[in-house]
């Protein structure tokens, strides 16, 4: 299945400072996620950010933040996001389609996209935008994920299928910009 532009949104998961430096390959993912951010600014794709608690890890990295200044923010306690009312309290809730990028692969981004999938949603996951503090979480996560149904997806497969043609008004932006 496509990803459906009117039908989808970015879904950034945890993205915080203080657990950065432990990330696998951290530069890599956070380039990847502002990509994203980037990508859904061109495309005017509405986005969530999810922050785990924040009262003790700080909130979402700075850079992040600035890159995605109209997401809808929702902060949470419970490492699964639908745990804590995701769907019903943000704009998700109209929603089929949820992109989904952010940390950890093996807890946060698991849990979401589980719950995600249980409640109807086609999840997309897009792998070289989410990692975890160990290669070998990322890769059972993904493995998981995609047994339960979650589409594993790249970046810049996330552009394309969102544009969906040449001919979409942001085609050559997108790719002057961001697919070099």
């Amino acid at each position: 299945m496509r990803i459906q532009f009117d039908k989808a949104a970015l879904l950034i998961v945890d993205v915080q400072d203080s657990l950065l430096p432990y990330i696998h390959q951290a530069e890599q993912m956070h380039a990847k996620v502002l990509w994203l951010c980037k990508l859904a600014e061109y495309l005017k794709l509405p986005t969530v950010i999810s922050e785990h608690c924040v009262d003790k890890i700080g909130g979402t990295n700075q850079a992040v933040s600035a890159a995605a200044a109209g997401a809808q923010v929702f902060q949470k306690r419970s490492f699964s996001a639908v745990r804590d009312g995701l769907v019903e309290r943000t704009l998700l809730k109209d929603k089929a389609h949820v992109i989904v990028c952010g940390m950890e692969s093996h807890v946060c981004v698991l849990q979401t996209c589980l719950d995600l999938l249980a409640k109807g949603k086609t999840v997309y996951l897009v792998r070289d935008a989410v990692s975890s503090r160990k290669r070998s979480n990322i890769k059972l996560a993904m493995a998981r994920l995609r047994q339960a149904g979650a589409i594993v997806v790249s970046t810049e497969m996330v552009a394309f299928e969102l544009m969906a043609s040449a001919d979409h008004p942001s085609f050559s932006s997108v790719l002057k910009q961001l697919i070099k």
